[in-house]
């Protein structure tokens, strides 16, 4: 992470802010995880900040289902192809991208 990154955590926290990102991150073993991450501070009776408080929860599964669930809106289950809705919009894109780039001359 970029350390203008890490000053924008510490900035927000300290201003009396949560911090919430979603990343994808790293296991001990190298495989990659989304994570929904929040950080916030804790503050003594007087005001004073006295230790931070992080989560990081494991998002992976969440974000699989909503990837499939893009797929499934695009394509016929049994083929895998285009279905109608998208294939004309496919269609109609691609038909106005060659009339802007067809030469007429």
């Amino acid at each position: 992470m970029p350390s203008e990154k890490y000053e924008n955590i510490i900035h927000t926290v300290l201003s009396g802010k949560i911090w919430r990102m979603e990343l994808v991150n790293n296991r001990k073993n190298g495989e990659h995880f989304y994570a929904y991450i929040t950080i916030s501070a804790v503050r003594s009776d007087g005001g004073d900040i006295t230790h931070f408080v992080g989560i990081i929860e494991d998002i992976t599964e969440r974000k699989r289902t909503e990837e499939r669930l893009i797929i499934m809106a695009d394509h016929d289950p049994l083929t895998n192809l285009y279905n109608r809705r998208r294939f004309q919009k496919e269609l109609a894109y691609w038909l106005e991208h060659s009339k802007r780039h067809t030469d007429v001359s």
